[in-house]
C-alpha cells in the first residue's frame, strides 16, 4: 500500500484531507501529518511517504522550502502543493523545482480523485506498485462517521454560524468551504444532529439576535437588520413577522 503525507498548519484542513476520501480503498495509508515544513522534513525522513500534500503558506518553514529540501534528498517522492487562488502563479513556479502538481483550496472529493488518477502513472513508474483502481470505488463518504465524531463536527458548524451570523453571504457552501467539509456531508450531519436545516438555524440565530437588539431600544430597525446579516430591510420585516408573529415596530412597542 502506498503511503501519503499531509502537511498544513490548519488542523481542520488536515482532518478534511484525511477524511474526504477513503484512502485505503484508493490504495493508500496516511502515514504522517505535520503542521509546518520543518516538522514535515523530520517525519518524512522517518516515514518516507510516496505522495506528500503540502500547503505553501506555513510557519517555521513554508511549503516550497520544504519541498526543495525533500526533492534533494528523495527525488522519487511525489509532492503536491496546496495553494489558494491568490498564489496561483506562485504555485506554477513551484513546478520548476520538481514539484509534480498543485491543487487549489478549497477542493472537493472529485478534484482530489482526479488528481490522484492523473498522478497514477508517475507513482506506478517510480514505485512499481498496483494501480490506483477505479475512481468509482474510491468515491466514498468521509470516514469520520462515528456518532461522537459526527456530533462534534455538527457542533463545530453550529459554533461557526454563531460567530458569523452577521455575514450576509453566510450559507452552507460558504461554511463548507471555510471548514474544509463537503457541503452535502455538512447538511446531512447537521440535520441528523439538530433536526433542522442549516438555513433554518441561521435564521433562528439571526432572529434571536434581532430580538435582543430590539429590546435594547437604542437601535433602529435598519441598524438591527444590518447587524444580523440582512441586506434588505423589507425581507427582514417579512422574516421577523413570520418568526415572531408581529412586525419589529409592533414588537418594540409591545415590549416598551
Amino acid at each position: 500500500m502506498r503511503k501519503v503525507g499531509i502537511v498544513d498548519d490548519e488542523s481542520l484542513f488536515r482532518e478534511y484531507l484525511r477524511t474526504v476520501i477513503d484512502w485505503e480503498s484508493c490504495g493508500y495509508t496516511v502515514c504522517m501529518e505535520a503542521s509546518d515544513g520543518r516538522e514535515a522534513l523530520e517525519l518524512a525522513a522517518k516515514k518516507l511517504p510516496d505522495l506528500l500534500f503540502a500547503d505553501i503558506n506555513m510557519p517555521v518553514m513554508d511549503g516550497l522550502a520544504m519541498a526543495k529540501e525533500l526533492k534533494g534528498s528523495y527525488p522519487d517522492m511525489i509532492i503536491v502543493i496546496i495553494t489558494g487562488y491568490s498564489e496561483f502563479e506562485y504555485a506554477r513556479r513551484a513546478l520548476r523545482i520538481g514539484i509534480e502538481d498543485f491543487i487549489l483550496k478549497p477542493f472537493d472529493r472529485e478534484e482530489l480523485l482526479e488528481l490522484l488518477t492523473a498522478l497514477e502513472g508517475k507513482l506506478r513508474s517510480r514505485k512499481g506498485m498496483m494501480a490506483f483502481g477505479e475512481v468509482g470505488e474510491a468515491f466514498l463518504m468521509p470516514q469520520d462517521a462515528s456518532g461522537h465524531k459526527r456530533k462534534e463536527r455538527a457542533m463545530e458548524i453550529k459554533d461557526y454560524i454563531n460567530q458569523h451570523y452577521m455575514d450576509s453571504c453566510l450559507g452552507t457552501d460558504k461554511i463548507a468551504s471555510a471548514m474544509y467539509m463537503d457541503a452535502s456531508y455538512l447538511r446531512r450531519i447537521f440535520k441528523e444532529q439538530f433536526g433542522m436545516r442549516i438555513s433554518g438555524y441561521i435564521t433562528k440565530v439571526r432572529m434571536e439576535k434581532a430580538y435582543g437588539l430590539l429590546l435594547e431600544q437604542n437601535h433602529s430597525s435598519q441598524e438591527v437588520c444590518e447587524a444580523i446579516g440582512f441586506n434588505d430591510i423589507h425581507y427582514f420585516y417579512k422574516v421577523f413577522r413570520k418568526y415572531f408573529g408581529v412586525s419589529p415596530g409592533l414588537f418594540r412597542r409591545e415590549k416598551n
